[in-house]
């Protein structure tokens, strides 16, 4: 009911933009025909009506979302009118007043508006009520009305001519009326109906109850009936001369009644405005041909400067951005970033970034982040960034850099598995220097060119990296950097350097695209192909990656998977289905991974096993000792498996090994698989369990030897 109440009163809200106009128009288009003037009305419920509108560059509407749909759970609340005056008027009492605090369970915003929702469902059934005891009070006075024409009654009980009904129309004309003043009012009333008026003003009525918050539609309401009359006024006294004028204005005045600011029905012929509609009957003169044209662009122009929504904010056609600041609040989804003044013409000095599909790092208050994004913005206050690229902490950042913003440079004659690669970016002076996927250490920090020299300066330490411009590229100058280290790459083989002295960089037209592996498929067998797509993982002493699924350009699943470094590609298997293919890179051993989606997530099956997506690293050190000290007490279930002491059976040599061999024992749920080693018991720990539940996880201990298994329970 909230979400709906809320979404409302941003609907009214743009809906008095166009009200405003509409008054504006009124008061310096006096001459123009007044059926102009309901037009512009009918616009006015056009918009409370539809939900949604076409969005234009011509659209005057200086927001459509003044009310953030997720205010209620903001930390600190704000609106977005549009106006800059006025948001930075009433933010700050805004934010201030309903800011959220610890020690309540609710946001003030959340109570404020559930009771606001309530009040507003209360009016609504007063107005309602309030509509149908008029009508009862109406149709209980004329019930022994008289019948003198087709449509026309006599009734003594009513003060003032009027049309009662909406489906059958009936026009109820007092006893005591004057003959010579019945005709004009007659006509008046047919002309209503012919207008379908009487239509109309119950449906104008209808949506203020609705509306009923907002001030300026009632302002609305009371124009659109005194514009009703006017209108009608001028069609009856358009081919009268100054005398027949004259009369009508007469029967104006004599059948005049008791002024009600608003009612909900009938249309009453003296009701409303009688002495401005009797100046109007007098002084009328047939509008001008060019004062009618006029009237109607107006009237067009209108429309498409109200009825359209403003386009989303997009900074030159969508290109990529970035900017910086400090995390303020951390939610579920997002985080809010106050932006470096030097960035806030970008995006509003407070700003929130989705982190819906940002796995890495985990986000803390008052962290300083870079964002990268691709140039959109939702209109909002704070503005909402749209196509989040990379969010990291400034003080570790990697610089995921993308073609637009960086230069990169990759040496690619060396032994090691993955590239040596130079990031450098065109944004500032930031550089990324990866050498070997054996290393969790990425070089990051500040770069300067002194002549023909790269001097690559990493953050918080003395580490440099120093090149020498040649041919488009960079070649390494071992003497006047930091050391590198060497690995074996082979168990026979000597350690070389992955990177060694004069090891030329060459510029990577290509660029390093964001996915390094992806194909098109229909994954979840619903008749549309998806992309599926594998990116780099965060390096820490272990090989990880993405396995991304994405239909239309929205993420439906991006999970992390740590396994063997090679060769991948995608392939279909025998029964059609799709797999990963992993050439592994040391001995060459080729794995197959059954690619499946279940519970929204895509997972990976070696030998139909679910290796698990990870959210933590693997093989991790743990202690089995202090594990069954302090966490099993009882709750372990040991298994001995004497078969396993035989000499043929192979040992446990690493984490896949540790997978396959314990989910033979899994009796759990799960989605999520992460593997601990104690090499000083020689003991394996897989822990199966739901990302999202709390308990119901199983952990399996398994010796290399495999000699006894043991299953503990998580509550």
């Amino acid at each position: 009911m909230t979400d709906l109440f809320i979404k409302l009163v941003n609907m009214s809200i743009t809906a008095g933009w166009l009200t405003l106009a509409v008054v504006i128009f009124r008061l310096f288009f006096k001459k123009a025909p007044k059926w102009i003037n309901c037009i512009l009305w009918g616009m006015v419920g056009i918009r409370l009506v539809l939900p949604f509108s076409i969005k234009s560059v011509l659209s005057l509407i200086p927001s459509t979302q003044t009310i953030p749909g997720d205010i209620i759970y903001a930390k600190e609340p704000h609106i977005y009118t549009g106006v800059s005056a006025l948001n930075s008027t009433i933010n700050p009492v805004l934010s201030q007043s309903m800011a959220a605090t610890p020690e309540y369970s609710a946001n003030p915003m959340q109570i404020f508006m559930a009771v606001a929702s309530q009040v507003w469902i209360v009016g609504i059934i007063l107005m309602l009520i309030y509509a149908i005891f008029s009508y009862l009070r109406i149709y209980l006075k004329i019930k022994e009305s008289l019948e003198i024409k087709k449509g026309i009654y006599l009734c003594d009980r009513v003060s003032a001519p009027f049309i009662f009904g909406v489906i059958k129309p009936k026009i109820i004309i007092l006893s005591s009326m004057k003959d010579e003043d019945m005709e004009y009012v007659i006509a008046h009333e047919i002309s209503h109906i012919k207008r379908l008026d009487h239509i109309w003003k119950p449906l104008g009525f209808l949506l203020l109850s609705v509306y009923w918050f907002n001030p300026v539609l009632w302002l609305a309401y009371i124009f659109l009936c005194r514009d009703i009359e006017l209108a009608c006024d001028e069609k009856v006294v358009a081919r009268m001369n100054d005398e027949e004028k004259k009369a009508y204005s007469n029967a104006l005045i004599n059948c005049s009644s008791r002024q009600r600011l608003v009612s909900a029905c009938p249309v009453a012929f003296g009701e409303v405005g009688v002495k401005g509609r009797i100046k109007s009957v007098l002084n009328y003169k047939k509008p001008a041909f060019w004062i009618i044209i006029v009237a109607l662009i107006m009237c067009i122009a209108a429309g498409v400067f109200f009825l359209t929504d403003p386009l989303d904010k997009d900074i030159e056609g969508s290109k990529e951005r970035f900017f910086r600041g400090t995390i303020i609040s951390v939610y579920n989804d997002s985080i809010l970033v106050k932006v470096d003044e030097e960035y806030t013409h970008l995006v509003s000095d407070k700003t929130f970034v989705p982190t819906v599909n940002i796995d890495y790092p985990i986000f803390e208050e008052n962290r300083r982040v870079a964002v990268r994004y691709n140039g959109e913005i939702q209109e909002s206050y704070p503005t909402t960034v749209k196509g989040v690229m990379s969010v990291a902490y400034i003080d570790e950042e990697v610089l995921s850099i993308y073609p637009e913003n960086s230069n990169v440079y990759v040496y690619k004659n060396s032994p090691d598995p993955m590239e040596p690669t130079i990031r450098l970016s065109n944004v500032d002076n930031r550089f990324s220097f990866s050498y070997s996927a054996y290393s969790s250490f990425i070089a990051r920090g500040e770069y300067e060119v002194k002549g023909s020299e790269l001097i690559l300066k990493c953050d918080d330490s003395d580490v440099k990296y120093v090149f020498i411009a040649e041919d488009g590229g960079y070649v390494f100058d071992e003497k006047n950097s930091s050391p590198i280290p060497e690995y074996k790459y082979s168990s026979d083989a000597e350690a070389k350097a992955c990177v060694p002295d004069k090891a030329k960089f060459e510029f990577d037209r290509h660029e390093t695209p964001l996915d390094f592996l992806y194909t098109d498929y229909d994954i979840d067998n619903d008749g549309e192909k998806e992309r599926i797509s594998l990116s780099y993982g965060p390096t820490s002493g272990i090989f990880s990656f993405y396995l991304t699924v994405a239909k239309n350009g929205e993420t439906l699943c991006k999970d992390l998977y740590s396994y063997y470094h090679g060769e991948m590609s995608f392939e279909e298997n025998e029964k059609g289905g799709l797999c990963l293919k992993v050439e592994e890179s040391f001995e060459g051993e080729v794995y197959i991974l059954d690619i499946v989606m279940e519970n929204g997530h895509a997972c990976l099956y070696d030998n139909g096993v679910n290796i698990g997506y990870l959210y933590c690293n693997t093989a991790e050190e743990f202690s089995y000792k202090l594990d069954m000290l302090y966490e099993t007490e009882g709750k372990g279930v040991a298994v001995s498996h004497p078969q396993y002491h035989s000499a043929e059976v192979e040992a446990i040599k690493n984490e896949r090994d540790a997978i396959i061999e314990s989910h033979k024992y899994v009796t759990v749920k799960y989605d999520q698989v992460t593997v601990a080693y104690d090499k000083d018991a020689d003991i394996w720990r897989i822990c199966y369990n739901l990302c999202d539940t709390a308990g119901g996880d199983q952990s399996i201990y398994i010796p290399s030897d495999r000699s006894v298994i043991t299953s503990v329970y998580g509550e």
